[in-house]
């Protein structure tokens, strides 16, 4: 198994073959094979294994510390590097820059996360703060929560980012009016908000152009007022004036 990662990589390995290599070297001079089945068949996919606290992962008959401290490096490790690569301060000046630093926030989340992104007065990323965690319905709370971030890091501007681990990529009623609300609230307090990036693992939704990308919603009708509803009254004797006299 190690010959043949060594010679070819890891993307011709099955999931639990990738996973049967890496356990060898925190339980060595064992068939790690049907422990890797196990594992994935636990917790439903690599995924959610590598998502998983090590606690949880001892639990499974034959996981000991060390293999389950092994498992858990994995995703933290690959973010770090990802972070280093990117470099301490990446630049997020268009619509495209934005979308590709959010999803890799979002690489490997399976819960509704919130971050604010804080940017300096050349659009470079100051610091994402992972804010809220849930669904996004309660909007009372949001700007106090973000504006605090905010000031802590001293943003010039910032950039809202969520997921949707369901994959629905159009943003809900609930996006739009809690983007809209934190954007008039936060502008007035000298915070622009200058985008909220959707995330699935299809891709990325920005809000600022998908409302811009959004027909005008037909002004409402108003049905037609009766003849009888135009007459005014008649007034009381003594009565007061009626409104249109």
């Amino acid at each position: 198994m190690r010959t043949r990662f060594m010679h070819g990589g890891i993307d011709s390995f099955a999931p639990h073959e990738a996973l049967e290599l890496l356990l060898f070297y925190a339980i060595p001079r064992k068939n790690t094979n049907p422990i890797a089945h196990e594992l994935i068949k636990h917790f439903g996919s690599l995924t959610a294994l590598l998502e998983a606290p090590p606690e949880r992962v001892m639990r499974v008959p034959g996981i000991g510390e060390s293999a389950a401290a092994l498992i858990a490096l994995i995703l933290p490790i690959a973010r770090m590097a990802e972070k280093e690569r990117l470099g301490e301060k990446p630049l997020m000046t268009n619509i495209k820059a934005a979308k590709a630093y959010c999803s890799r926030l979002f690489h490997g989340v399976r819960e509704e996360v919130l971050y604010v992104i804080c940017l300096d007065a050349q659009g470079r990323v100051l610091r994402a703060v992972r804010a809220l965690t849930g669904t996004i319905d309660e909007i009372t709370i949001y700007p106090r929560v973000i504006l605090d971030i905010a000031l802590t890091h001293k943003a010039h501007s910032i950039v809202l980012a969520h997921n949707h681990p369901s994959g629905l990529e159009e943003p809900s009623d609930a996006d739009l009016q809690t983007t809209d609300y934190l954007r008039t609230t936060l502008g007035a307090v000298g915070v622009p908000l200058l985008d909220h990036i959707i995330c699935t693992d299809n891709g990325c939704v920005s809000i600022e152009q998908w409302q811009s990308n959004q027909p005008p919603r037909p002004a409402p009708i108003v049905p037609a007022q009766k003849a009888a509803d135009k007459k005014s009254p008649r007034k009381k004797p003594g009565g007061p004036p009626n409104i249109d006299e």
